[in-house]
């Protein structure tokens, strides 16, 4: 587990990277976005934090995300979900 956490810090190393609190805006949105999506809970707070920054690009491998109106979803492949409207 230690191992794969350094992993993860040396990949993380490669990029500018903050931590996002997660608020009361967070957890509001996070709800809409499970009813939304139907995301998980830990899913739709990711989503949250990053929507509530301004950021629409997310990289991951989870296809939940698939169904996210606007998001560009970086995995396997680019994934570009529908726009917005």
């Amino acid at each position: 587990m230690r191992a794969m956490f350094g992993l993860m810090e040396q990949f993380l190393d490669q990029s500018a990277w903050y931590e996002v609190a997660v608020t009361s805006a967070v957890r509001s949105q996070a709800v809409d976005l499970m009813i939304q999506y139907n995301l998980d809970a830990h899913d739709s707070v990711h989503l949250a934090c990053a929507r509530l920054e301004g950021v629409y690009d997310l990289v991951s491998f989870d296809r939940g995300f698939r169904r996210v109106d606007g998001l560009v979803l970086w995995n396997n492949q680019l994934y570009r979900a529908q726009p917005i409207g």
